[in-house]
């Protein structure tokens, strides 16, 4: 009779082991997908940051070098249009 007990005893318990390991996994889940989230906001907030440090200096590099402001507009723009192109060019290596 008491090793009938006990094996319902180990058994209940198996039971509720089983299903907070479930819910444990689903909890892991959940945080793993918001880690991955947080990781490519992350990622897309430094590259703006980058891409606002890039205008910063090409503001400054274009008033230096240019006389008016037109000039200096073009050349942004030109200055612009490397970074995009050496960008893109980095991510191609990169795959």
């Amino acid at each position: 009779m008491e090793t009938a007990a006990l094996l319902d005893a180990v058994t209940q318990r198996v039971s509720v082991l089983l299903a907070e390991h479930t819910a444990l996994r689903t909890q892991l889940g959940t945080a793993q997908g918001r880690v991955r989230e947080l990781e490519d906001q992350l990622a897309e907030q430094t590259d703006r940051l980058h891409d606002f440090q890039n205008q910063d200096n090409i503001t400054k590099i274009a008033g230096s070098i240019a006389a008016d402001s037109s000039a200096a507009t073009e050349l942004k723009l030109r200055i612009n249009d490397y970074l995009r192109e050496i960008d893109r060019c980095i991510a191609y290596l990169k795959d």
